[in-house]
């Protein structure tokens, strides 16, 4: 109740404007969000062939090389209003506000596909204890929050990440599958839950794949059925 009064008191006396546009209201405003182009999702997420029976299906030659089933992004990371607010929300000044937006964008982009993932449950990437802590949030877990409530899924927290891991961002795609190999572990609570289960991993931008491809791989290893990412945006 507090919090609520406090953020009433904020928004008073310092509105809430469009971090694109700096238009009074929204955060994202309606008017920006709509100049985003969703990507087509019609290829195969790792190669670019057409060969897929589902929108962001794997072709069957990615197939063997990865565990992960499918990856459904909004849009592309190199749209600049996409890489700008992404920007935000992971850092400072880490504008939370914005996972309403980016699910809208996800939710608008998954009303366009024939995909049915009544059947699947949710869940995030993690971040490490340090990370965290100097975050405050994990930008994944609040945008899977938002996404749960619009697709009436339940949102579960499936994985922990054990190992400290450079940013992704500077590394090459060698380094990147290297730097995340066995940072994950399936939470104790949740070895059972995961047993023969469609799940789909939320995280925020999708380049080469090794962060969701390394938390596809610990989970089918733990018995999961099948495994789906959903991400913001994705890199070519």
């Amino acid at each position: 109740m507090y919090q609520k009064f406090f953020d009433k008191i904020v928004s008073l006396f310092f509105p809430r404007r469009c971090v694109i546009c700096s238009k009074e209201g929204e955060i994202f405003c309606k008017d920006c969000l709509a100049l985003v182009t969703l990507l087509d999702n019609s290829c195969c997420p790792g190669c670019g062939s057409y060969k897929i029976n589902l929108p962001g299906e794997f072709c069957s030659i990615c197939k063997k090389e990865l565990h992960l089933d499918g990856l459904i992004s909004a849009a592309p990371y190199n749209d600049p209003l996409i890489k700008k607010t992404i920007s935000l929300f992971k850092y400072p000044p880490f504008a939370k506000d914005l996972a309403k937006s980016f699910a809208f964008l996800i939710i608008s982009q998954l009303r366009l596909q024939n995909n049915k993932f009544g059947e699947f449950i949710l869940s995030y990437i993690p971040l490490d204890r340090a990370s965290l802590r100097r975050r405050g949030f994990n930008q994944s877990k609040l945008l899977v929050q938002e996404l749960g409530k619009e697709l009436n899924l339940p949102v579960y927290t499936l994985l922990e990440k054990i190992k400290k891991t450079k940013p992704q961002k500077n590394l090459n795609k060698e380094e990147r599958k290297e730097n995340v190999q066995n940072a994950f572990c399936v939470v104790e609570d949740a070895k059972e839950l995961v047993q023969n289960k469609k799940i789909i991993i939320v995280d925020d931008v999708y380049t080469t794949g090794a962060t969701l491809n390394e938390a596809a791989r610990v989970l089918k290893q733990a018995g999961a059925k099948k495994i789906w990412g959903i991400t913001i945006a994705r890199e070519f």
